[in-house]
């Protein structure tokens, strides 16, 4: 018995650590395009809105960003006014709650899964105002490259037996370790929906 209760907190202190370096993983890859992002709104090529200026701009940082599919800044009423690569006409996105959330809160923004409308592919959206003074001038956009994040997750091991969920913060998943295909772009089941919303880390026992 004690064998056994002992055997029982070595695998809960091993899942606590493999769901901590996850989570430091995550909040490293947010906070590097949180510093892009930053950099990127105090261009004053970005900052004036001309596509001729800022385009360039664009399309040189997304050769160097890998994990990034593509770069936006959009005008005030979330109209695309320039980026690194080249989309339809006239697209808008205002109705995006990232786009939305970024205006009202005019800070940082990291948005949930959604499918790109320029490229289709899934992707976890961020964004940051453009600060003019007082007034928001516009907002630039980018996104997380799902598939890129899996690579990252699996590239970092996953131990024989374990899995690795990353969810955002609707509970929509955006990578698995195993079987990413079958979950990716699923919401983890109602009756688990408290670990997206716990205060704070623990560890918990379910039946699969």
């Amino acid at each position: 018995v004690a064998t056994r209760q002992q055997r029982n907190e070595e695998i809960r202190a091993q899942a606590t650590q493999a769901a901590r370096q996850a989570s430091s993983e995550i909040d490293r890859i947010i906070e590097g395009l949180h510093s892009l992002l930053i950099a990127i709104t105090a261009m004053p090529a970005v900052g004036s809105l001309d596509p001729g200026n800022c385009t360039p701009v664009l399309e040189s940082i997304g050769k160097r960003v890998p994990n990034i599919r593509m770069i936006f800044v959009l005008d005030g009423q979330g109209r695309a006014v320039c980026g690194n690569s080249a989309g339809p006409s006239n697209i808008s996105f205002a109705d995006r709650e990232y786009f939305q959330k970024a205006i009202s809160s005019r800070s940082f923004v990291v948005g949930h899964f959604t499918e790109s409308r320029m490229s289709g592919a899934p992707v976890l959206p961020v964004a940051m105002p453009i600060l003019d003074g007082d007034a928001i001038a516009g907002v630039v956009v980018t996104g997380i490259r799902l598939d890129w994040l899996q690579a990252r997750i699996a590239e970092r091991g996953v131990a024989t037996g374990n899995a690795v969920t990353v969810a955002d913060a609707e509970g929509r998943i955006l990578a698995r370790v195993p079987f990413p295909e079958r979950f990716v772009g699923t919401v983890i089941p109602e009756r688990y929906q408290s670990l997206i919303r716990a205060e704070k880390p623990d560890v918990i026992e379910v039946v699969s």
